[in-house]
């Protein structure tokens, strides 16, 4: 299913996001599957506004 939901969005111009990514190997497997992005706890917990921009100044 993910491997497809990439492959439309790539066809439409688009980038993908993997959401809910909580172990290491289900980011493994989105990277592998050729998604642009992912999010979850696995890599970062919910921050406050106050505390986003010092958190992404470290990621990026």
């Amino acid at each position: 299913m993910v491997e497809a939901m990439v492959a439309l969005a790539r066809a439409l111009g688009m980038r993908t996001v993997a959401e809910g990514i909580e172990t290491e190997t289900q980011l493994g497997l989105v990277k592998e599957l050729g998604c642009d992005a992912a999010q979850g706890y696995f890599i970062g917990k919910p921050v406050s506004a106050a505390r986003i921009e010092p958190f992404a100044e470290t990621r990026f």
